[in-house]
């Protein structure tokens, strides 16, 4: 299946060839990215706050690093083992399930599966410092960050490579705000965590890609299954696609 559990979707925002699954027309074979989750999310909770008690309270409902054409892979095996990089305006888009605000994001490349080196990165950056946000679209600029130009993803063709995704937002209500945080003194009442939950969220998610050539068996039934599951998400955002996906997340818990 491609990326995809119970908090986190395969996303095709925009249109298009890569929304509406089709290849360019005319040229040679190019590669695509076959995308996939592995393992649970880990979503970090808070004993004082996010999460609390043992509840989603916000998650990221789908994402499109996946999407196919978008420029995030290489898509010319001639480029493969060069370093590029794209603009500051293009990048994967997010969404969250409730506004968040304070958004740091950090995608890094973890290596052919089963050969784990570490990791490299290859996006951080910071978005609604100020302003509270559901969606990072995928063309929004980075208020901060120490990566903020992503590197192009190009993994040798047809091998499973791994990568990460980590974000961290906080709830941008006054009502469950931790002043402590900025070192401020606590809130007296302290916020009543069952009536008005902490939004804010911590998760990580594990990917496998494959860059496959355009009109591999694999590519055409994953282009198949996203125009059938298009049509049974109207209220999505455009193009996002929930992908049934394994049980999670697993859940770690923080005092």
């Amino acid at each position: 299946s491609f990326v995809g559990q119970p908090s986190l979707s395969s996303s095709f925002v925009g249109e298009g060839n890569a929304a509406a699954g089709k290849l360019p027309a005319g040229g040679a074979a190019k590669l695509q990215p076959f995308l996939k989750q592995v393992g649970d999310t880990i979503m970090k909770l808070s004993k004082t706050g996010v999460g609390y008690p043992r509840k989603f309270k916000n998650w990221i409902v789908n994402t499109d690093l996946g999407l196919p054409y978008s420029g995030f892979f290489c898509t010319d095996p001639k480029l493969q083992g060069k370093t590029t990089t794209l603009p500051e305006n293009k990048h994967p888009a997010i969404k969250f399930a409730f506004p968040v605000k304070e958004v740091h994001v950090l995608l890094r490349d973890l290596g052919q599966a089963g050969q784990y080196d570490g990791g490299m990165r290859i996006w951080e950056a910071d978005f609604a410092t100020k302003k509270k946000t559901k969606v990072i679209e995928r063309d929004t600029v980075p208020e901060a960050g120490g990566k903020r130009l992503m590197d192009v993803i190009c993994p040798p063709r047809d091998t499973p490579w791994r990568l990460e995704l980590h974000v961290t937002a906080k709830d941008p209500r006054p009502e469950v705000a931790h002043p402590e945080e900025r070192g401020e003194a606590p809130r007296q009442p302290p916020p009543d965590l069952e009536l008005r939950p902490d939004r804010g969220l911590d998760e990580t998610v594990q990917f496998e890609v494959r860059l496959l050539p355009e009109g591999d068996p694999r590519l055409d039934a994953a282009m198949r299954l996203l125009a059938m599951k298009r049509r049974r998400t109207p209220r999505s955002m455009p193009g996002a696609v929930p992908i049934p996906g394994i049980e999670g997340p697993f859940l770690v818990e923080s005092s």
